[in-house]
């Protein structure tokens, strides 16, 4: 099948909404506004717009969030015709990524998709900093991946994911949040089209990234594992097969276990998750069962802190009987489970992040149909941590669809 008659189906699937537009912040302002400080947390996403901006919500001790702004990123990103199907957000998992650390010694970097460059900032109790941009040594960057090996060893991956030569590119971050390369760090992914995301597992030893399409079809996909060295260079990369089609979101427990998310855009309510564990040869041999159904274009995904849930979002869950987002337990072994009813977003819900305690999930969810008026929100809940389920605690309004990203502490 065709891309042209995968988009049809895509747009087709896509679930309707609307709503009213409501005010994000003040652009160009670094500090919270109204001297709303960031503690006890905070949620960052991106315009994608041109120019670029990062839109700043202060977390709230109840979980909800409070427009606190909007920051240059001294990029651009691109609001039209994102491969593959076109759409006006970045189509990918990750572009906004939140460092570990000290409430005073977070960095929060940002892909300029359009600018092909990398943004970082310095996050502060009242509020984020622009520091440095960098070129991404690619092109189309859409998705980052950041890990701490120590005090004073942040590590930072980009994914640029132009279909003929896609690839990934590192920098070492300094304290201060600024970007250098690493030399010898760029890699190209092995042959296939449209990577989705890059991520670090929980030790900082590999890189995996997800790759939808196989070249010249739909079907399969695969994901490759880059080693990475002592000193935070990626190597040749170790290709394993997909257990399902469309590898697109993915997320790492603790146990060197990866979960994606298989987003059969061919046959949406086929869609599923998978579990792989992480051989000491580089390779993913999946958990059995092999495949669990999350219907509706199943992409992107998180993992709580303690291991034991995966959620998952569909943004066409809800027109083929299913949940916007899908909630999954995860044993020990690594093996996935249904865990739950599920939620619903406002809109067609997208990119996913937790608070740093896991205990909230926020969603953001787009309005992806280009004749319905643009618009953007990031729904929130809360969770209960013995059984994963949400309770919903409010939406937040956002002008435009090209909303991208999301990070969380």
């Amino acid at each position: 099948m065709e891309l042209r008659s995968i988009e049809r189906r895509w747009r087709s699937l896509l679930v309707l909404g609307a709503g009213f537009v409501a005010t994000v912040g003040t652009a160009g302002s670094a500090p919270a506004q109204d001297g709303q400080r960031l503690t006890p947390g905070a949620v960052f996403t991106q315009t994608n717009t041109v120019p670029n901006y990062v839109s700043v919500f202060r977390r709230t001790a109840d979980g909800k969030l409070v427009a606190a702004g909007q920051v240059l990123t001294g990029g651009n990103g691109q609001s039209a015709a994102n491969p593959p199907l076109g759409l006006p957000f970045a189509d990918s998992a990750g572009s906004v990524e939140l460092s570990s650390g000290g409430d005073n010694k977070r960095c929060l970097f940002v892909t300029n998709i359009g600018s092909n460059t990398v943004s970082s900032f310095a996050v502060r109790p009242d509020g984020i900093e622009l520091v440095d941009q960098r070129p991404t040594n690619g092109s189309r960057p859409i998705s980052l991946t950041s890990n701490s090996r120590g005090p004073m060893s942040l590590l930072l991956y980009v994914l640029n994911s132009d279909v003929a030569a896609a690839s990934i590119q590192g920098y070492y971050v300094s304290g201060m949040c600024g970007l250098t390369p690493i030399p010898g760090s760029h890699r190209s992914t092995t042959p296939a089209s449209q990577p989705a995301q890059i991520a670090f597992n929980e030790r900082g030893t590999v890189l995996s990234v997800t790759k939808r399409f196989s070249a010249g079809g739909v079907c399969c996909g695969d994901i490759d594992i880059f080693p990475v060295d002592a000193s935070g260079v990626a190597g040749v990369p170790i290709t394993s097969p997909s257990s399902g089609a469309n590898p697109y979101g993915q997320a790492w427990t603790k146990h060197d276990q990866l979960t994606v998310s298989n987003a059969n855009v061919a046959f949406a309510p086929g869609s599923t998750v998978s579990s792989y564990q992480l051989t000491e040869n580089n390779t993913l041999v999946p958990i059995a069962p092999a495949l669990v159904p999350s219907p509706g274009v199943a992409c992107w995904n998180v993992v709580t802190d303690n291991g034991k849930f995966l959620y998952v979002t569909n943004p066409a869950g809800q027109l083929v009987g299913g949940k916007s987002i899908t909630i999954f337990s995860i044993g020990r072994d690594g093996a996935l489970a249904p865990a739950g009813p599920g939620q619903d977003t406002l809109r067609n819900g997208i990119d996913v992040a937790l608070s740093n305690d896991s205990r909230y999930l926020y969603v953001l969810s787009d309005q992806l149909l280009p004749f319905l008026a643009p618009f953007s929100a990031i729904d929130q809940y809360s969770i209960d941590p013995e059984t994963g389920q949400l309770t919903p605690i409010g939406v937040i309004e956002m002008p435009g669809n090209s909303t991208s990203g999301l990070a969380a502490w």
